[in-house]
C-alpha cells in the first residue's frame, strides 16, 4: 500500500483566500495612488479655471507708441504674454514677471526694445498665480487691440 500525502482542502482554501486578499491589498494601494494623482491634477485645473474667470482686462491706446493694460478684475495678474502681429508674422514676448494688481494698469511695451510701431494688432494673454501657488495662462481671457 502506498502512502500518498496530499495538501488538505482546508489548507488550500486558506492559502487561496490569503493570496486573493494580498492581491486585493496591492491593487487597492496602486489604484488609490493613481486616482489621487488624477484628483490632484483635476483640483489644480478647477482652481486655475475659477481664478481665470475673475480676470478682466482692457487695452487702451495711450499714444502711437504705447498702450495701457488695465486689470479690471478681482484678481491680481501675475504676468502676461504679448503677441505682436505684423500681417501674418507674429512675435511673442513673455512678461511673466510684470504683475498687474487688481484695478491697476501698466504701460506696454515696457522698457526693453519692444515697439508697437509697424504692427497691426497686439494680443495680451494674462497669467495668474493662485493662492496655492499654481501658475496658469488664462487663454480664455486673451484680449486683442487693433492698432
Amino acid at each position: 500500500m502506498m502512502n500518498k500525502k496530499a495538501v488538505s482542502p482546508i489548507v488550500v482554501t486558506i492559502l487561496l483566500i490569503t493570496f486573493v486578499i494580498a492581491l486585493g491589498v496591492v491593487i487597492n494601494a496602486w489604484m488609490r495612488a493613481t486616482v489621487q494623482t488624477y484628483v490632484d491634477e483635476g483640483e489644480k485645473d478647477i482652481q486655475t479655471g475659477i481664478s481665470c474667470l475673475n480676470v478682466k482686462m482692457q487695452l487702451e491706446e495711450k499714444d502711437t507708441g504705447s498702450i495701457y493694460i488695465k486689470n479690471n478684475g478681482d484678481i491680481d495678474i501675475s504676468g502676461y504674454s504679448a503677441v505682436l502681429y505684423r500681417g501674418e508674422i507674429s512675435d511673442v514676448f513673455n512678461h511673466q514677471n510684470i504683475a498687474i494688481a487688481k484695478y491697476n494698469a501698466v504701460e506696454y511695451p515696457p522698457l526693453g526694445g519692444e515697439s508697437l510701431a509697424g504692427n497691426d494688432k497686439v494680443k495680451i494673454i494674462p497669467f495668474i498665480t493662485t493662492q496655492e501657488g499654481i501658475s496658469s495662462e488664462c487663454t480664455d481671457q486673451t484680449i486683442t487691440l487693433t492698432l
